[in-house]
């Protein structure tokens, strides 16, 4: 989704439209794959020509909130605490309001399952989980604004599974 009409890809079902890309449009590139029985997904984002310093504000309150929450993975941690450290870093910049989904979802051979990063979650990580990490922050009349990995749990930590890069690409 690109422009103002990306504050809603945080919704399922999102309508594509005949609006053509305009320069210092955001556009946020969803990459759901299934290849030989299982799943990843991955979450970019570019801007058309420069960013506006608000846009880059708000995509670096995002990736911080990925970041810090996916130093955070360890075996035995409460998925919700996870989701809460993403979402204390967006109150802190101002955007909590803004930031409507769960952090994350397990991933592998379906597109969501076991376990959620949500606040009201019960799951505990434990090694071999594979989930997303997707902080967001949806505006709107601005756009959103989303960077998505997918993240092996480890006994000590985590492993990422992709290693495209993770800043606000120009196009």
């Amino acid at each position: 989704m690109s422009g103002p009409p990306a504050a809603n890809a945080y919704r399922s079902y999102c309508i594509s439209t005949t609006r053509r890309l305009r320069r210092g449009d955001l556009v946020l590139v969803e990459l759901d794959t299934y290849a030989d029985g299982y799943w990843s997904d991955l979450t970019r984002m570019f801007v058309i020509g420069e960013p506006t310093s608000e846009q880059q504000r708000i995509f670096d309150s995002v990736l911080e909130a990925q970041q810090e929450a996916i130093k955070s993975i360890k075996s035995g941690v409460k998925a919700s605490d996870i989701d809460g450290i993403a979402r204390n870093i967006a109150g802190k910049h101002g955007y909590r309001k803004y930031f409507p989904h769960r952090l994350g979802h397990g991933i592998g051979l379906q597109l969501h399952e076991l376990p959620v990063l949500h606040p009201a979650s019960g799951d505990i990580l434990s090694p071999g989980m594979v989930h997303s990490v997707e902080p967001g922050i949806y505006i709107p009349g601005f756009g959103g604004i989303r960077v998505e990995d997918d993240i092996l749990d480890l006994e000590r930590g985590y492993e990422y599974l992709s290693e495209f890069d993770r800043t606000l690409i120009r196009a």
